[in-house]
């Protein structure tokens, strides 16, 4: 059974956003048609702590809302632990919550998106390199996202657009 294990490293409780997240695991594994040998962890992690991971390993003045370090295990290790495991998400709380404001959503919906897709990053899409590929990913996205009842729909006004 795929899973997903969690640290939080911040000082707010994020317990019920895990449930919900291993659900979306699950949705995306079926919406997919992968096996259901997954792993993944999600780290919740503070604005500082988001920054640093930006700045050190992609090069970015930013503090952003989800990264993803995928792991690539190589088939026969798979195959021996009957297991593959993803990667690692860091997901900031913080900049979720603005971002659901600033787009017009709930935050539910805004966690669910970054979930989704932290998870189709440590598969291996990639939307910053190749548009074909762009495309895709952010198809699967939509289509896991409904598959899991979750309307993701970015509305900005011109005030939330300039900022």
């Amino acid at each position: 059974m795929s899973e997903v294990s969690f640290l939080n490293k911040t000082n707010l409780a994020m317990i019920k956003w895990e449930k919900f997240y291993q659900e979306l695991l699950i949705t995306g594994v079926k919406v997919l048609g992968l096996r259901d040998n997954l792993s993944l962890a999600v780290i919740w992690v503070a604005k500082p702590e988001a920054l640093l991971l930006n700045q050190e390993y992609r090069k970015e003045e930013y503090v952003p809302d989800v990264i993803s370090f995928p792991l690539n295990m190589s088939a026969d290790v798979e195959a021996a632990v009957e297991e593959r495991e993803l990667g690692d998400l860091f997901i900031c709380y913080e900049v979720a919550q603005q971002k659901a404001t600033k787009y017009h959503h709930e935050l539910k919906e805004e966690m669910a998106f970054l979930f989704v897709h932290g998870f189709l990053h440590l598969l291996g899409y990639d939307h910053e390199d190749n548009f074909a590929q762009e495309e895709e990913m952010f198809l699967l996205q939509d289509k896991i996202l409904k598959a899991a009842g979750i309307n993701y729909e970015v509305i900005c006004d011109e005030e939330s657009y300039l900022a």
